[in-house]
């Protein structure tokens, strides 16, 4: 039995198999199985683990489940998702999905069939096996435990190899995982479990233009519903001179949920931020405090926090530091800045790194985080490119071409954030529940139709979220922010210089 808190190792999670294939698995999971919650629901069977959350709606016909926290957005506010994905057809699933935040899974049970549907950015991550026998899971780890399935020897060279060892961030290409046979679900998509293979849904229409005050009203609706769901917790969102967590900030304060503040000092921080910092402080008179992750050493927390992680990342010390600082505050959730880059246009559209979502744009666009003298390194881009054409055949990028949207907004957001940024959710699991502060499929849909000239004029991204955060608080958006990829730090005294 490896040295891991068996508590924290896949918390929040699921798995879910067909009745008459229970898992057996490893002497981990035979352990964390005793403390399960085991759920029969016809020809299947849900584990949750004691801390997850569900909801459930339909009889033995039809059911619908969801694994999590679903917040309904505008016209659906307040709205349960299971009852409303209950009571339509399948067919009719996408436009229930269209208007829910939070973090969540949606499993539609009917007879021997599943369809698994999870939130826009997918930050409830869904891992599934293609071979026998076929299950879901919350991480990829739990399948090969519950299943005993190997790792498989080409994913465990390539993920000790120095180009990936030294790349940032840590994340495997396409959907492929460590595991024989197991992928992840990647956003917009659906894993059919009688077909055995995920089905993308979105987009399905052309891109349509929108202005910047649409976009403002949907965010004032966004940030009313996730405010309602926040206030019965203790949330904290990370202040650091960026302007992704200080766009949430504004959003959660305009509407009544005040956030506590955290800085980590060894993560990617530069001294400079400080001051910035302190100045969001004072603007926002928010509690805040300082972590300095060095302060930890490896324990059973990170452990556990690695193997959520997918197994391939190294140990994470902001863990430990955080389950050390708020181990004693009831009710905490991490809202993370995750998917304001997706909003105001990632480094691959403003450097127009693809030109189409073909298997050679994609590596492309991947290998932007590997270092520059491992870039001629052939077998490190040839498991690249083995990843991609698996990832072409089941995720079917090639869908998105014709219906004008760039291929760099949407392969940003399903193969960065969609995976890079789900297994951030769960490393954070151990310490608490986190979420994703920016995460909706309507305002992604509508940053996109936004003029190049607003949503970054000049080449300058950030300038669309200081416009936001300025509606609702003025004086924040005039705290300038430091620009981290783009090199220098912008002045917003009535202009900005560079952003």
């Amino acid at each position: 039995m490896p040295d891991i808190d068996l508590k924290l190792l896949y918390r929040f999670g699921f798995i879910c198999h067909r009745k008459g294939e229970e898992p057996l698995g490893d002497e981990v999971w035979q352990a964390i199985s005793k403390d399960w919650l085991r759920h029969p629901y016809g020809n299947f069977v849900v584990w949750l683990h004691p801390e997850t959350t569900l909801s459930v709606c339909g009889d033995n016909d039809r059911r619908a489940l969801v694994i999590g926290d679903a917040i309904g957005v505008g016209a659906r506010e307040g709205r349960p998702l299971a009852q409303g994905a209950a009571a339509v057809s399948n067919g009719e699933l996408p436009d229930v999905l269209y208007d829910y935040t939070g973090r969540f899974a949606l499993f539609i049970l009917e007879g021997d069939d599943a369809l698994i549907f999870n939130d826009p950015i997918g930050s409830r991550s869904v891992f599934y096996t293609v071979t026998d026998p076929v299950a879901v899971a919350s991480h990829a780890a739990l399948l090969a435990r519950a299943q005993s399935r190997s790792v498989r020897e080409d994913m465990a060279a390539f993920v000790v190899s120095e180009p990936f060892r030294k790349r940032k961030p840590a994340y495997l290409p396409g959907d492929d995982t460590i595991h024989q046979d197991t992928y992840q679900l990647i956003a917009n998509n659906f894993f059919d479990v009688g077909q055995r293979r995920s089905i993308r849904y979105w987009p399905s229409l052309r891109r349509v233009k929108y202005g910047f005050d649409e976009l403002l009203a949907e965010f004032d609706n966004y940030f009313r519903s996730l405010s309602g769901f926040l206030q019965a917790k203790n949330t904290i969102v990370s202040i650091t001179g960026g302007i992704d967590s200080r766009t949430i900030i504004a959003g959660l304060r305009y509407y009544n949920s005040v956030p506590q503040g955290v800085t980590w000092l060894r993560y990617v921080f530069n001294e400079p931020e400080r001051a910035v910092i302190e100045l969001v402080r004072n603007a926002t008179k928010m509690s805040h405090r300082y972590i300095d992750e060095n302060e930890y050493s490896a324990n059973k927390v990170t452990v556990s926090a690695q193997e959520n992680a997918g197994g391939f990342r190294r140990r994470s010390l902001v863990v430990a530091a955080m389950r050390d600082a708020y181990s004693a505050v009831e009710a905490p959730v991490y809202v993370r800045g995750y998917g304001g880059e997706i909003l105001r246009a990632p480094k691959y559209r403003i450097r127009n790194t693809m030109n189409s979502m073909s298997i050679d744009d994609m590596v492309k666009a991947y290998v932007m985080g590997t270092r520059k003298q491992h870039l001629g390194d052939k077998t490190y881009l040839r498991a690249i490119e083995a990843c991609y054409e698996g990832y072409a055949s089941r995720v079917t990028p090639a869908d998105c071409e014709g219906l004008d949207f760039n291929p760099n907004d949407i392969f940003y957001w399903e193969n960065r954030i969609g995976t890079w940024g789900t297994h951030m959710m769960n490393e954070m699991d151990p310490a608490m529940y986190s979420m994703t502060g920016l995460n909706s499929r309507r305002l992604f849909e509508m940053a996109f139709g936004l003029p190049d000239e607003i949503r970054f004029p000049q080449g300058h991204p950030k300038e669309l979220l200081r416009r936001v955060i300025g509606h609702y608080d003025p004086e924040l958006a005039r705290v300038p922010h430091i620009d981290g990829n783009w090199g220098k730090q912008s002045k917003q005294n009535g202009k900005t210089e560079s952003a």
